[in-house]
């Protein structure tokens, strides 16, 4: 039972139960910037049975049977309470260490009222204002702000934070992407754009429209459709390898006892537009190995379409796994795109009389328009 009390009249009270998420708060409306330098705590909103009342008769007092049943027995273990009347905030209230009992018993928990006037309180969010933030000097080491929030869309913009194509690019920073403004993220993403999967360090969001990726680097297409959703190098190989990258894997040419057939061996990587400025962003193994491998790439001094890879390991050490490489290289003359990555595995496969040649690898960039 709850029991919300005090000197301030209202008629109308929105209960907050708060599952803990996070040590870090969003930004809101009021709160453009989050501050660092605070105790932050945030909570998801939690829904039981007439989580919102209100009556025509202003009062002082209302008090809240949760029955024992179905999801209340889940609803966090904090509850803040807003009283309004005619629509205004007037009274706020909290409860930390709530639990709806499991026993026969009946407990009531008392949560008295300040007035918002003296408070830093906020509500807020789109379409539906159901988020709320209160800030305040607590006792008995309780953090300074806490934020109850949407379970899949913290800063309450109507963004969520899914990674899909309508997902938001800052999840902790709100911005309701109305008017003719975009909102502007920082984070990486990765999505779709016509037929090719592109990453950028910058997406936008805007009302009514898909989320908006800046075409810094195109992807291979399987990248997009793996689910992979950020762009950081080792996080988006990682991906790939664990989404079961179907790419063909190249046969190289090695020893009998799976050896380098030198080491360093240099393979040629044919490919369909000029190797320039080539990287190896990250490297890792599809299969279990004990061998470790490094990878490095440049420029071939004798086709312009051509990078020399070149792999190394310790003496001895058998090639007895299928290494993945994310490589990089600048977009061709013409193109939209700065950068191309793409994803290259590699596997035994043939003697080393064979040539030390892979490709050409059109397959993997077949997206992009090359």
């Amino acid at each position: 039972m709850l029991d919300v009390d005090g000197t301030i009249e209202f008629d109308q009270v929105d209960v907050y139960f708060g599952e803990r998420a996070g040590m870090r708060v969003p930004t809101s409306e009021k709160r453009p910037v989050s501050p660092t330098d605070e105790t932050q705590r945030l909570y998801h909103r939690l829904y039981a049975m007439d989580d919102e009342w209100g009556r025509e008769n202003p009062r002082t007092s209302w008090s809240y049977f949760i029955p024992p049943v179905g999801e209340n027995m889940d609803l966090g273990d904090y509850v803040l309470v807003i009283a309004s009347r005619d629509g205004s905030p007037k009274g706020v209230g909290e409860y930390f260490n709530f639990e709806v009992p499991k026993d026969d018993g009946l407990y009531r928990y008392h949560i008295p009222l300040v007035p918002v006037e003296n408070e830093d309180l906020e509500t807020w969010g789109k379409p539906d204002r159901d988020c709320a933030r209160w800030s305040r000097q607590r006792q008995s080491m309780r953090p300074y702000t806490i934020a109850v929030v949407r379970d899949n869309d913290h800063d309450c913009d109507s963004f969520l934070d899914d990674g899909t194509d309508s997902g938001d690019c800052e999840p902790m920073l709100y911005c309701d992407g109305s008017g003719t403004g975009d909102c502007i993220g920082r984070t990486p993403c990765v999505a779709i754009s016509g037929t090719a999967c592109i990453a950028s360090p910058e997406c936008k969001n805007q009302e009514g429209v898909e989320l908006s990726c800046k075409p810094v680097t195109c992807l291979e297409q399987e990248l997009c459709t793996k689910g992979c959703t950020d762009s950081e190098s080792t996080v988006l190989l990682q991906c790939a390898i664990e989404g079961a990258h179907t790419a063909a894997d190249y046969n190289i040419p090695l020893n009998g006892d799976k050896t380098l057939c030198s080491n360093p061996y240099t393979l040629s990587v044919v490919l369909p537009f000029p190797c320039a400025a080539p990287a190896v962003e990250s490297s890792g193994n599809a299969l279990p190995s004990n061998s470790t491998f490094m990878f490095s790439i440049a420029p071939s001094g004798s086709a312009v379409n051509t990078c020399e890879l070149t792999i190394s390991s310790a003496a001895g050490a058998p090639f007895d796994g299928v290494p993945h490489i994310l490589i990089s290289i600048d977009g061709p003359m013409g193109s939209v795109y700065e950068r191309v990555e793409f994803v290259l595995g590699l596997q035994p496969g043939f003697p080393c009389t064979h040539e030390a040649k892979i490709g050409p690898i059109s397959t993997n960039v077949s997206s992009c328009g090359f």
